[in-house]
């Protein structure tokens, strides 16, 4: 055997090792629908079913209780089970509470100082605080 097949067959080993770590430490993301247009996703898809609650319930039985379809170019996860829900409104609330900020948005929110575009924090609560 010549040098180079040796140093290839000890690097194997190294490659493999790196390659199974990447994969494990890769956070888990609920499954995407499949069939999204590059600049519109799924928005042809709800626009040509007759009512949105069956199309998420039709997706739903497809490809279970949780998962990713694209809006546009933004992603929403749809939950489709009542265990799950509660979880992330309770348990998970402070994680799934992140809004995304548009230039747009901002400006015409007055820096994101309305209610529902403001981000989770102490402002938030003092905010819900008086509307409610």
């Amino acid at each position: 055997m010549g040098p180079l097949l040796i140093e290839l067959l000890s690097l194997l080993p190294v490659l493999l090792f790196l390659f199974r770590r990447s994969k494990a430490q890769a956070p888990k993301e609920p499954p995407t629908v499949p069939g999204a247009w590059p600049i519109v996703g799924h928005l042809p898809l709800m626009a040509r079913n007759r009512s949105t609650h069956h199309l998420l319930g039709s997706l739903a039985d497809a490809h279970g209780p949780l998962f990713t379809i694209k809006l546009g170019t933004q992603k929403a996860i749809v939950i489709n089970n009542s265990q799950l829900a509660k979880e992330c409104f309770t348990t998970n609330d402070v994680a799934v509470s992140y809004r995304s900020h548009l230039v747009a948005v901002q400006n015409m929110t007055y820096d994101l100082a309305m209610v529902s575009f403001a981000p989770y924090g102490p402002f938030w609560l003092d905010m819900r605080r008086h509307v409610n």
